[in-house]
């Protein structure tokens, strides 16, 4: 059991992604709060999903913990998901609020759903994990003139004579 081909690292990436998604379980199952905070991790997850679902085959589970050692010790995953599945173990291992406020969240009915968002846009915020624009309220102090950001001859002279 070498484990040098397409299927055996398939399927041990499957499941590692598998192993992720039951530690963090409501991470996964509600993704769909996490879209109105940030698509691209939300995007992320569902990948790890959907490449759990298309390659992940059910068997004894010495099985998996046997074939998990020789690919740890050679290396052999599939490598078009497995950064992916890094990025997304180091993020959750860092944001370490997301388990268990979704725990307590609502997915399906809107209850307390609406008031968790802008505790968990504050929560990413703090965690310093970047989010999507819309939730950051820019405002400029203001408006700037256009005329004035242009550079014509004689502010480069008076530039070059203040210098």
């Amino acid at each position: 059991m070498e484990g040098n081909n397409k299927p055996f690292k398939r399927l041990i990436t499957a499941y590692l992604i598998n192993k992720l998604m039951k530690e963090y379980e409501n991470v996964f199952d509600k993704s769909t709060i996490l879209s109105s905070i940030s698509l691209s991790l939300v995007e992320k997850l569902d990948r790890l999903s959907q490449y759990k679902r298309d390659f992940l085959q059910y068997a004894d589970n010495e099985i998996y913990k046997t074939m998990l050692e020789v690919a740890e010790s050679h290396q052999l995953f599939d490598m078009t998901i497995y950064p992916e599945y890094l990025e997304i173990k180091a993020l959750l291992e860092k944001l370490t609020f997301l388990e268990p406020v979704l725990k307590v969240t609502d997915g399906y009915r809107n209850n307390n759903k609406e008031q968790m968002i802008p505790v968990l846009i504050s929560l990413f915020k703090y965690y310093r994990h970047r989010i999507d624009y819309k939730n950051y309220h820019l405002t400029l102090n203001e408006i700037l003139d256009l005329d004035e950001l242009l550079l014509t001859d004689e502010k480069v002279d008076e530039l070059l004579t203040n210098i």
